[in-house]
């Protein structure tokens, strides 16, 4: 699905929501419905033969030598009597197939002829879609499609979001990229909704057979002491101890916001970085870049703060959960 970068705008502008209101969802999948059927860039990849396609070789004029079979893990055809050595089709075009076949099938057939096509896709690997979104599903995809539009098919992402987005392929499922010894057949791809769309108006990414498409849930940071609301806060985006002193409604009275304190895990031990917010400080760092798991105190001034033990749970690696439900993208 390609959108235009008017509507791409748009769309940009609803994703960045992270939580759907059901006026803005409803936006969002009108936006969709009204934009014409058409194939993502590089729709040549979806034509290429997968693992899953049932194919057929048909000899033209000799009904005889005709096969029919399914391209499995390996992706070789090794079954065809009439051939004298395999030959490996895995995301080859049809016609890059004829072209090796006819090679060997000169040797045996007069002016051979033949004709390769794909007649099955639906046991392509599935498409799964998981984390921070409304609903996670797999996809069995019939149709070139885009990581834009499986995000709408999910309901769009919930408020857990980070706004970033991890794919998981091996790149001879999805054919994207025929793999060789210099490039790796796992890849983690990642992109923020800026790459997705924002900064390169109208961007399209194009999901393959097999994504593992995980929309990243935001980490926490934790603050106590001094403040109007002592929480968790989930980060949204790139957040200082300035924005969650204020996320937390402020300072209270007495609060000393010259000894903050970020408590930091360094591999097996609590790092502590002191903080001075007082706005006559003059050294240029008056503010720190928190991470998920940091753990924020603002003292108050007559109380002793008693050392803190433990880290809030940070962010980890998102698992798709099991049966997930099913849908097909025709």
């Amino acid at each position: 699905m390609n959108f235009s970068p008017e509507k791409s705008k748009v769309i940009g502008r609803i994703l960045s929501f992270g939580t759907y209101p059901s006026v803005l969802l409803s936006v969002l999948l009108f936006l969709v419905s009204i934009t014409p059927a058409q194939t993502v860039p590089q729709s040549d990849v979806f034509e290429r033969i997968h693992v899953g396609d049932f194919i057929e070789i048909d000899v033209i004029g000799s009904i005889e030598d005709d096969w029919r079979g399914k391209i499995d893990d390996s992706g070789i055809i090794s079954n065809y009597p009439l051939l004298k050595n395999p030959i490996d089709v895995l995301c080859l075009t049809t016609r890059q197939v004829e072209a090796l076949l006819l090679v060997q099938l000169k040797e045996v057939i007069r002016n051979a002829k033949v004709e390769v096509k794909v007649l099955d896709r639906s046991e392509r690997p599935l498409v799964t879609v998981s984390g921070a979104v409304s609903n996670p599903k797999r996809f069995r995809v019939l149709r070139p499609t885009s990581l834009q539009e499986v995000i709408v098919l999910v309901g769009g992402l919930s408020e857990e979001s980070d706004g970033s987005v991890e794919i998981i392929r091996r790149a001879s499922l999805g054919c994207a990229d025929k793999p060789s010894s210099n490039n790796a057949d796992l890849q983690v791809i990642r992109f923020s909704l800026d790459d997705i769309i924002g900064n390169r108006e109208g961007a399209i990414i194009p999901i393959t057979a097999g994504d593992i498409v995980t929309v990243k849930k935001a980490g926490f940071v934790t603050i106590i002491g001094g403040v109007r609301n002592p929480q968790q806060i989930r980060m949204k985006s790139k957040m200082t101890v300035s924005r969650a002193v204020a996320a937390a409604g402020g300072m209270t009275k007495g609060a000393d916001i010259s000894k903050i304190r970020v408590y930091r895990l360094s591999g097996s031990t609590t790092e502590i970085l002191q903080l001075n917010l007082k706005p006559s400080v003059k050294d240029g760092n008056l503010d720190i870049e928190l991470r998920a798991g940091d753990v924020i105190e603002v003292p108050i001034r007559g109380r002793k703060s008693a050392p803190f033990v433990g880290l809030a749970e940070g962010q980890t690696r998102d698992e798709a959960p099991p049966n997930l439900p099913f849908q097909t993208i025709d």
